[in-house]
């Protein structure tokens, strides 16, 4: 089954989880929920601000933006959004 590639924790303690692209294949309804998934994350972090912390599955990498605008050129890379 598909696992999640990053979590990502708001400072608020409100926690998204994401998957990799190969999740989404060529599944236009799942691509289109992650997209909408995608959107209403970057309003609320614009509204919230930081810090935002990331952790990177398999290696249980960690990261942590206390810049809104890292954090945000950091998820346009691993995460294109659609607008």
């Amino acid at each position: 089954m598909f696992k999640i590639k990053h979590t990502i924790t708001l400072h608020t303690g409100e926690i998204v989880s994401l998957y990799g692209d190969d999740y989404f294949g060529d599944k236009m309804v799942f691509w289109d929920s992650h997209q909408t998934q995608l959107k209403a994350l970057i309003a609320k972090v614009n509204i919230l601000g930081g810090p935002v912390d990331v952790v990177e599955f398999p290696e249980d990498k960690e990261y942590n933006f206390t810049e809104i605008d890292s954090f945000l050129a950091w998820l346009s890379r691993y995460y294109p959004v659609d607008l």
